[in-house]
């Protein structure tokens, strides 16, 4: 059994699973993350409450996604040079910004439903745009020292591995007890519509859930490696299945914005697309779009 930190194995068919992974999420995950950043923005248009922690995750996506073009094109570039070397070890720092972002934004908007289930008057005397923003801010610039210190000193992936993956199982514990204790709350409570509380426990699971299939897997086997230092070709395989996981994450996040809404019928028709179709959910058939008015006062009126 190999325990050495060189590979005795061919990687080519893991090499090519990976590859297609990066097509699948490039050309996927764009087009999805692009319409749910615009069905927030229509959000915003209509005088809702902001939703800032959804769209900075999503921008968190985007960087991920964008960067993949580098990845797939890597195989027609000459990789022997320093060049090269270079920028590859700044654009995986560059996509592991974009992940740590993404753990962070997943924790406030768990955060966010917690407050306003368990303390609505603090909730509702507190928040506003502006702190939302600086929180936002704070989260970037961690992201970013994190980018930092990963560019000029976690250059051995003996030493990376460990910081990484401690990192990554910081937000478990966090997204475990605010679910379990939104949901206690909700219980307890009848000042919440039946409806709202669907959508705040819908929101918590998926974000609980997007993290315990997406980011788990690879906590869980960067801490077998590191602890076992076992590398067989199993282990490897394993592991890229892990990695993979965590680099599909995007392809979910955005079904974040369906709890942003009040029902399906305003979630498909804050899209042109489906009204120029003749979409409609409505049992008249004659009122193609709410008025502005009506529009505005009923997203003010969904979470």
């Amino acid at each position: 059994m190999n325990t050495t930190n060189t590979l005795s194995f061919s990687t080519e068919y893991v090499d090519l699973f990976e590859e297609i992974v990066a097509w699948i999420i490039l050309c996927v995950g764009l087009p999805v993350i692009s319409l749910a950043c615009y069905a927030l923005y229509k959000l915003i248009k209509a005088d809702f409450v902001t939703p800032i922690y959804v769209i900075n995750l999503l921008l968190s996506d985007l960087i991920q996604v964008i960067l993949r073009v580098y990845f797939i094109a890597e195989r027609f570039l000459d990789t022997k040079t320093e060049s090269f070397k270079t920028m590859q070890h700044f654009f995986l720092v560059t996509v592991r910004f974009g992940l740590v972002a993404s753990l962070g934004f997943m924790v406030c908007i768990s955060l966010e439903r917690y407050l306003v289930v368990s303390h609505p008057l603090w909730y509702r005397f507190h928040r506003n745009v502006k702190h939302s923003v600086l929180v936002s801010l704070g989260i970037w610039t961690l992201a970013a020292i994190y980018a930092a210190i990963d560019y000029n000193v976690l250059t051995s992936y003996i030493v990376f591995l460990p910081v990484f993956s401690t990192i990554f199982l910081l937000p478990f514990p966090l997204l475990v007890f605010l679910y379990w204790r939104t949901k206690q709350a909700l219980s307890n409570t009848i000042a919440v519509s039946a409806s709202e509380k669907k959508r705040i426990r819908g929101a918590l699971l998926l974000v609980l859930g997007i993290y315990v299939l997406f980011f788990l897997p690879f906590t869980v086997m960067s801490f077998f490696v590191i602890i076992s230092k076992i590398r067989t070709y199993t282990v490897y395989c394993v592991m890229a299945v892990a990695r993979s996981m965590v680099r599909l994450s995007p392809l979910v996040d955005p079904f974040l914005y369906i709890f942003m809404r009040k029902s399906v019928k305003d979630t498909v028709e804050a899209f042109p697309c489906f009204r120029t179709l003749g979409w409609s959910l409505t049992s008249s058939g004659t009122q193609d779009e709410p008025s502005k008015a009506h529009y505005a006062a009923e997203m003010k009126s969904s979470l």
